[in-house]
């Protein structure tokens, strides 16, 4: 199986940058930043080459890690909460403040 074994791959790993907007209510950069290829790695190459890019082995190897697991969950919790749902209640954020809607 293929493995993303190119010089400038930056892993899976980059959750950091949705907890800071979260925490600074800047929900405009989840609509403003093309953060697919790398919160949500894809086997595609981007703008940005093979830097974000997983196949195969890549996918196994981290779905059998709890903590990446555990964050691209995370991820995928404050995205939806960005465009203005919440995941665990299962329905739209009550009187959501400024940007935090969904943007098409």
């Amino acid at each position: 199986m293929k493995q993303n074994a190119h010089s400038n791959f930056a892993g899976v790993e980059q959750l950091d940058q949705f907890e800071n907007w979260t925490l600074h209510s800047d929900w405009l950069s989840f609509h403003a930043n093309h953060y697919d290829w790398w919160m949500f790695p894809y086997d595609e190459p981007s703008s940005q080459g093979f830097c974000w890019t997983v196949y195969e082995t890549d996918v196994l190897e981290v779905k059998q890690n709890p903590d990446f697991v555990k964050n691209y969950l995370r991820g995928v919790k404050l995205l939806l909460l960005a465009w203005g749902w919440q995941l665990q209640e299962q329905r739209l954020v009550e009187k959501p403040g400024l940007n935090l809607v969904w943007a098409n």
